[in-house]
């Protein structure tokens, strides 16, 4: 594995964090939180150590589909955006399921999925929320789908 290689958590990992859907073990699921698209493979797997494990725990993940190696562009967007100061727990578990709602509604609006799905993974901090909001409102209605970002906003706001 290439440890200057960067992953992030797919759909099915971000269902993981927020529902625990999958039962991943606790040293999996550790490691699972700690993938952010920032982190190369060589810290990944120094964490995974520092939690009894080895390159075993961010492999599995990796072939289970809970994360996948983060693309050139993508790499490009994680770079270029600010970096965040510490957030807490609870901030971070808010902004894991903000993004997964977003995401569901991406897919469901079929527009601009992949420009979108980038919006979403600009997304580290509670003041990326606003921003990301805004920008996926605006493709949302322009393209008929008012109503359904209504509904987005709705569930993110019970989110708090």
């Amino acid at each position: 594995m290439n440890p200057r290689a960067r992953f992030v958590k797919t759909d099915k990992g971000l269902d993981e964090i927020k529902n625990r859907t999958h039962k991943l073990e606790a040293r999996t699921r550790q490691v699972l939180v700690m993938v952010d698209g920032g982190k190369p493979a060589g810290e990944l797997l120094s964490v995974a150590k520092g939690f009894g494990g080895g390159p075993d725990l961010l492999l599995s993940l990796l072939k289970d589909g809970f994360i996948r190696e983060q693309g050139e562009g993508e790499q490009t967007a994680a770079a270029a955006a600010p970096a965040a100061g510490p957030i807490s727990d609870a901030e971070r578990e808010r902004l894991h399921a903000a993004k997964w709602a977003m995401r569901c509604y991406i897919r469901m609006a079929a527009v601009e999925i992949k420009a979108l799905n980038k919006l979403v993974d600009g997304v580290k901090a509670p003041a990326d929320l606003a921003h990301a909001l805004r920008e996926l409102g605006a493709v949302l209605e322009a393209n008929g789908f008012a109503e359904a970002f209504a509904n987005l906003q709705s569930d993110i706001s019970k989110l708090s």
